[in-house]
Order: structure tokens, then C-alpha cells, then sequence
């Protein structure tokens, strides 16, 4: 999937790839935005718990927005790009890398939705991270980055407990579950970014060769 199209003709245009599919994730985050929104519009001004919950939703939906722009996105952009537009690994980066992100922020916006009922359901919680855990595991932020057991089993780790936030609903209200989640969603931004930075130094203009490090290492 490293090498060039035989056919010319087949040769995928890296950087108008990323720009539709970028677009088509800004869509599906400015329905997690829409969601906040138009609670808004059925909450008194004096609920201070609901306004936390709409800033904590619109700080996630920014984070989830900065963890595929400056993580997956331009990755995934510049390993087609060094591929020679290669149709396959196009498929295989695109349309079916995109499914688990995108089906994520639908079940991200659900969970903040329902959170910001005034009598939440019990499953809004599960809804929210469960999404934010497919989120980060479909794009793959972390991914990219040789790894040896222990830094394997952090991973698994970090994924359990963005998932098992969900359990603070039994000690905090859905809203300032909310906010719990998004501070964890910047911090895992934050982390994210670094370990792309890394993964793009180490790229270079040498996929094969990135792609066997990180074999190496998971060998050792």
C-alpha cells in the first residue's frame, strides 16, 4: 500500500481527500455544537449546572475537534501523500478509518444531549464516554507511537478509565459529569499532541520505514 498506483489515472489527491473528509467531521462536530445550542433555548438563565454542562460540551467538542485536526488528519494526509496517492491505503485510511470516529461524535452529542435534560438517563453518561472512548481509539492518536508491553497496557488502561468515567454519575449530577469528561478529553488532547509530533519527526519522507520501527518495537 506504500507504493505508487501501477495507473496514474488511480492516483488520489492526498490533500483534497483530507480537506473532504475534514470537512465531513466539522459536520458531524457542529452537530454535538447544535446540540448544546438549542438546549439553551429550554434552560432559565439562573441554572448555573446546565451553563457548566454547555461550556463543558463546547470545550469537548473543541478538544475532539483539535485531536483530529493536529493528530489523525495530518498523519494520515502525509502517509498518502508519501504513498503516491495509493488508492488502497486511501480506502483503508479514509473511508474505513473515518466509520469509528464518525459513528463516536454521534454518540458524544447523544450523551451530552441527554445530559442536559433536566431528569437525565442514566445511559447519557455511558453515551458520552463510551463515544469519547471510540473517538480516541478510531483515530488512533496514540497509535502511532512504538510501543512496548507496559506502553501497551497504559493505552488499554487509558481507554478502560475514559470509559468507566461513566461511574461518576453515581456521586455527581449528569451535567458536572459533563465538565469531568471534558477536562479528561483536553488532557488526552493534550497528550495526543505530543505523541504526534513525535510520530511526524520520526515519518520523515521513510513510511516503510516508520511502519517497521513501530513493528520492531512491539516485537520487542
Amino acid at each position: 500500500m506504500l507504493d505508487g498506483p501501477r495507473d496514474p489515472n488511480l492516483k488520489v489527491d492526498s490533500a483534497h481527500l483530507a480537506e473532504r473528509f475534514g470537512l465531513f467531521m466539522i459536520l458531524l462536530l457542529g452537530e454535538l455544537v447544535i446540540t448544546v445550542g438549542t438546549a439553551a433555548l429550554e434552560r432559565p438563565a439562573d441554572d448555573f449546572a446546565y451553563w457548566a454542562a454547555m461550556t463543558g460540551g463546547l470545550v469537548l467538542a473543541g478538544a475532539l475537534w483539535w485531536l483530529y485536526f493536529t493528530s489523525a488528519a495530518e498523519l494520515s494526509e502525509k502517509l498518502l501523500g508519501l504513498s503516491g496517492g495509493n488508492p488502497t491505503l486511501a480506502y483503508s485510511l479514509y473511508a474505513g478509518g473515518h466509520l469509528p470516529p464518525a459513528f463516536a461524535l454521534l454518540l458524544v452529542a447523544a450523551g451530552v444531549n441527554l445530559s442536559l435534560h433536566e431528569s437525565p438517563p442514566p445511559a447519557a453518561a455511558w453515551l458520552l464516554t463510551a463515544g469519547l472512548t471510540v473517538y480516541i481509539a478510531g483515530t488512533r492518536v496514540f497509535a502511532a507511537e512504538p510501543a512496548r508491553w507496559y506502553q501497551r497496557a497504559a493505552r488499554i488502561a487509558t481507554l478502560a478509565a475514559t470509559v468507566n468515567l461513566a461511574h461518576l454519575d453515581r456521586v455527581l449530577p449528569a451535567p458536572a459529569v459533563v465538565v469531568v469528561v471534558a477536562i479528561w478529553g483536553v488532557g488526552m488532547t493534550a497528550i495526543s499532541t505530543i505523541v504526534r509530533r513525535r510520530a511526524l519527526d520520526r515519518l520523515g519522507d521513510n513510511p516503510l520505514g516508520f511502519l517497521l520501527h513501530g513493528r520492531e518495537a512491539r516485537v520487542r
